[in-house]
């Protein structure tokens, strides 16, 4: 029985913390609508060279993720580098809260194509914390 309880116990602690967690933000936030005021996605590249004594991580600034996509492509330095990125959508919305209208903001892991339905004053859902107002959260 104890053995049992030593390899189950961290598995169960971590199911039950996540199911509280989960029913916290079920209970604090509430499906909201919210309307794209403007979006951006960033990219960056890096790479990482490991010698015998030294490792050495090489990124480049950011840069808008379509020039990123030309040089991934066509460029040989830059195909041999991992691409990264985020795209930043501005959105407003009425929070469930108190009713009124409020800019937020919310960042996305960048993926050429998973974003490609934005588009200025689309609709999409947000989740909105039901006592303050400027929280919200990605509605997955």
């Amino acid at each position: 029985m104890n053995s049992a309880i030593k390899i189950f116990g961290p598995a169960a602690l971590i199911a039950v913390f996540g199911s509280a967690y989960t029913m916290s933000v079920s209970a604090e936030y509430q499906d909201a609508n919210a309307i794209v005021s403007s979006f951006h996605s960033k990219c960056y590249f890096d790479s990482v060279e490991r010698g015998v004594m030294v490792k050495t991580t090489t990124t480049t600034d950011t840069l808008p993720c379509a020039d990123a996509e030309i040089l991934k492509r066509e460029h040989p330095k830059y195909q041999a580098m991992n691409m990264h990125g985020a795209t930043y959508v501005k959105f407003e919305y009425i929070s469930p809260a108190d009713n009124k209208q409020y800019s937020g903001e919310l960042k996305y892991g960048y993926n050429k194509n998973g974003l490609k339905h934005l588009k200025r004053n689309k609709r999409f859902k947000i989740l909105a914390h039901s006592e303050k107002p400027h929280l919200v959260r990605v509605k997955n």
